[in-house]
């Protein structure tokens, strides 16, 4: 399975019904750091998923992301 459960819920109410990180909060009876937690331990699983399938995409992203680094720091 690609998600958990309950990561899965969670990041289905956020990406998918456009429910907010409060809305899921009080609906699922979780703390905010909760919801915020299953929705990065969701990108988490998917970008391990997405780069073990893809690993060519992987290199570029990181590419991506250290010369976005470098720009901010010069």
């Amino acid at each position: 399975m690609l998600l958990s459960p309950k990561n899965r819920e969670v990041a289905r109410l956020f990406y998918y019904e456009d429910l907010s990180i409060q809305e899921i909060a009080r609906q699922k009876h979780l703390s905010l750091p909760a919801v915020k937690n299953r929705l990065y331990k969701s990108r988490e699983q998917l970008r391990n998923y997405l780069q073990t399938r893809y690993p060519e995409l992987a290199t570029r992203s990181v590419k991506r992301h250290h010369d976005a680094q470098r720009k901010k720091t010069s």
